[in-house]
């Protein structure tokens, strides 16, 4: 037996440990950059679990994002609204 399938000391089974990616794997997975994943899970727009420093993903996690950025077949990327250009207002003449 495994140890994850051995019972511990007191009878019960061992809790299952689910596969843990780095955030580089998991950008991989998804086809994109390392700092926008990064820039998702600190926002918490994608799921992770932080240790110390360092972003760890599940497959569950990495499940979820694939789900959360998916986009319909032929449907365009969205951009984010361009700012608004502000000239700047010029200081009086002086006389």
């Amino acid at each position: 037996m495994s140890a994850l399938t051995d019972p511990d000391d007191e009878g019960r089974p061992a809790a299952q440990v689910e596969p843990t990616f780095t955030v580089a794997e998991g950008a991989a997975i998804l086809k994109q950059t390392e700092g926008w994943y990064l820039g998702r899970l600190r926002s918490g727009e994608l799921p992770g679990h932080r240790a110390g420093r360092q972003w760890y993903l599940t497959e569950s996690d990495i499940q979820q994002a694939q789900a959360l950025t998916a986009r319909p077949a032929g449907a365009p990327a969205t951009l984010p609204p361009a700012p608004a250009f502000r000239r700047r207002k010029r200081p009086p003449r002086r006389a």
